[in-house]
Formats: C-alpha cells, sequence, structure tokens
C-alpha cells in the first residue's frame, strides 16, 4: 500500500542529503519533494513531479487530503519558518519504515514539539496571507530550534 513519509529538516543540505539517501533506498526522485522556502517565496524542489495547486498550504492540503488542516498548518508554518519538508511516497509498508528511520536518523524534528514552541508564542495556526520570514528573522529561527 501506498504511504506519504514526511520528515521536517531545519536545513537544506539535510534535506537533499535525505532525498540522495532514499534515492539509493530505491525510490524513485519522482517520488520525492522537498517543500521550502530562500525567505521570499516557497518552492517544490527541481526534479519532481509532483504538482499541486493552491500555494503552499495546497502542496501540503492534496498530500494529506482535504479534512488535514491541522498538517497542513503546522507543515506550511515549517515551510513559512524557513524550514524544508522531505515527502517521500513509500509503495510498501517495509520501504514506508526504512524511509522514516532514514528521516529519523538524519535528524527529522519532531512536528509536535515545534508546534508547541510556536503556541507559546502566541502562533494560533498558519495563515496564507502570512509573507515568509526574512533571512534575519530565519536565523532567529534557526538559534531557536538549536537550542530545543
Amino acid at each position: 500500500m501506498e504511504r506519504t513519509i514526511v520528515g521536517v529538516f531545519d536545513d537544506r543540505a539535510e534535506a537533499e542529503q535525505v532525498r540522495n539517501q532514499l534515492v539509493n533506498l530505491g525510490l524513485s526522485s519522482d517520488d520525492i519533494a522537498i517543500q521550502g522556502s530562500d525567505g521570499t517565496s516557497a518552492t517544490v524542489s527541481p526534479g519532481t513531479t509532483h504538482h499541486h495547486e493552491g500555494g503552499l498550504k495546497g502542496f501540503f492540503r492534496n498530500l494529506f487530503g482535504l479534512d488535514d488542516d491541522a498538517a497542513t498548518g503546522r507543515y506550511s508554518e515549517a515551510v513559512r519558518r524557513g524550514s524544508y519538508v522531505v515527502c517521500a511516497t513509500a509503495r510498501t509498508d517495509e520501504q514506508a519504515d526504512r524511509v522514516a528511520t532514514v528521516m529519523d536518523t538524519a535528524g527529522a524534528v519532531n512536528i509536535d514539539h515545534r508546534e508547541s514552541r510556536w503556541r507559546e508564542q502566541g502562533w494560533t495556526g498558519y495563515r496564507d496571507d502570512a509573507p515568509p520570514l526574512g533571512a534575519a528573522e530565519m536565523a532567529q529561527e534557526r538559534e531557536l530550534n538549536m537550542a530545543q
């Protein structure tokens, strides 16, 4: 059964390294997307064939289904704050387990803990009209993330 495994990384190089490890596991590069932000816009990494409509939240809504606004919001917010989200489609349960192990070993962040910190800072949920953080704000966010 096909499953999508998602990992959040605070560094583009880490996300790309995970992509390479997943390709070495036998996943097609077409089954791996990296969603991230450079501080001015959010993009899906080149080389993917994932086509999604509706902007950043639309990408995650398509990934998780229309009924999961909590997941779409938290992953969209991670990208808005400068993180990179790796989405991989596994064809079997065994492959899904290996993908999850690669992501965990590579240091995927615990998105639930991250979301809790945002809420402690006053975040009430993802807003489509909220601009991505600027370079200085992203640097500050990464410092906070490293301290945790």
